[in-house]
């Protein structure tokens, strides 16, 4: 037996927060699908380095360039206006074990914080482009903003697309099928799925990967 669900959010639905099913669509909670976790590096106004734990976003290339595909960024946070003012960004990927420390940095997020201090990151600098990069990632992208635009029409969030200029690994996560693909590589957002049948739903869970087979 298989359940659908349309495109208006179904009555017996909880709400677990407050505006829950405006910031987010009904069909986030329904698929549950996982996406990466990773934190974007950018610079404040006041030259202070910005942390942006995230996820909901896409990588793929073609043979002129690479592009990261950021999903779901709001209108109103640092991250959105440094990418727009100084057109640079980077992308680092951490393990499980820095996940507590890069919570941190969502609840010291004003202007005058350094977020790299709040996670206890340090701070390093890209050499490509005007941003900064947390040195215990196994893996950053440096990126030079190619376009941002509304998801749609008066969406609150937008889409940024950065072109990759450097790609930086730790030799430990540089070799193939390796380090990156287990307790010690990629972190997912496995983000509240519902319970299709009772409406329940607010456990998120962070995921690693097992390779199950050889290709």
């Amino acid at each position: 037996m298989k359940i659908a669900i349309n495109e208006q959010k179904p009555e017996h639905f909880r709400v677990s927060w407050e505006g829950q099913y405006e910031v987010f669509s009904h069909f986030e909670f329904i698929c549950g699908i996982p996406s990466a976790l990773f934190a974007i590096g950018t610079y404040k106004k006041n030259g202070k380095p910005n942390v942006c734990f995230h996820a909901w976003s896409a990588f793929q290339g073609e043979g002129d360039g690479y592009y990261v595909i950021l999903a779901g960024i709001s209108k109103n946070c640092h991250t959105y206006k440094n990418v727009l003012r100084d057109k640079s960004f980077t992308v680092n990927f951490l393990s499980k074990d820095y996940y507590d420390a890069l919570i941190k940095t969502i609840f010291h997020n004003k202007d005058e914080d350094n977020e790299f201090l709040a996670g206890g990151f340090t701070a390093g600098k890209a050499e490509t482009v005007n941003a900064p990069v947390i040195e215990e990632s196994f893996l950053t992208l440096e990126c030079e903003l190619a376009e941002a635009r509304d998801l749609f029409l008066g969406s609150r969030t937008v889409l940024i697309l950065g072109k990759a200029k450097r790609a930086v690994l730790e030799d430990s996560h540089a070799h193939g099928v390796d380090k990156k693909y287990g307790p010690e590589g990629f972190m997912f957002n496995i983000h509240s799925p519902i319970d299709l049948k009772t409406g329940e739903g607010e456990v998120s869970a962070v995921a690693t990967m097992k390779i199950e087979k050889l290709v």
